[in-house]
């Protein structure tokens, strides 16, 4: 993956390719990381979307042991999460999106952040292995 802007971008292509290649009869929603939308056009998506919420990044929609699908809010790497200490980044940022996977948890999808590729491929394929 190359080194720019579009990192976020250039993580989700990777991780839908690979989605594509391992499992293709897969039904999934990757989110529009990085798109930048003139103003009107963002205007009239952001009045079609619940309020307050921050949308995690990859909806898998296959239903696996007692999940009704898998949602990942995907990082770059760790250094977005944590702090060289192991702490937990308390941005409003990373506090909506954290509060948005709780919810989608509560409600029966298993939904966490995966830092790079190497992580979110290891999640996924995990959830995959559960029985249906």
């Amino acid at each position: 993956m190359r080194k720019n802007k579009d990192e976020e971008f250039d993580l989700q292509v990777a991780i839908t390719d690979y989605l594509d290649r391992k499992y293709p009869a897969v039904l999934y929603r990757s989110d529009m990381a990085g798109v930048k939308l003139p103003i009107g056009l963002a205007v009239k998506l952001k009045k079609i979307q619940k309020e307050g919420i921050r949308w995690p990044d990859l909806t898998i929609l296959e239903p696996r042991g007692r999940f009704y699908g898998l949602i990942l809010e995907l990082k770059k790497n760790w250094e977005e999460l944590y702090t060289k200490k192991g702490a937990f980044r308390e941005t409003e940022h990373i506090k909506a999106q954290s509060e948005t996977l709780s919810l989608l948890s509560q409600r029966g999808y298993m939904s966490t952040f995966a830092c790079g590729i190497d992580e979110a491929m290891e999640i996924i394929d995990e959830y995959m292995g559960l029985r249906q």
